[in-house]
């Protein structure tokens, strides 16, 4: 029985996310060392939208391409 791609694939992935981790929270562990904030800002509040359908960031905007229900 040979390796199917989609378990290789998946065998990839996790390789690939268990070798960046570490990295990632070195990175945050040196921030913290220097007394530098750990955590971001971000983009702002959110923007209340008047369609009532997704409440975004100042100059953030979406577009919707289909809905439930549409024809």
């Amino acid at each position: 029985m040979g390796l199917q791609r989609r378990r290789f694939l998946t065998l990839a992935a996790a390789g690939m996310g268990t070798a960046l981790f570490p990295q990632g929270l070195q990175l945050l562990y040196q921030r913290a060392a220097q007394g530098l904030p750990i955590t971001t800002r971000g983009f702002g509040p959110l923007v209340k939208d008047p369609k009532g359908l997704l409440d975004l960031p100042a100059g953030f905007q979406y577009r919707v391409f289909s809905k439930l229900g549409d024809r």
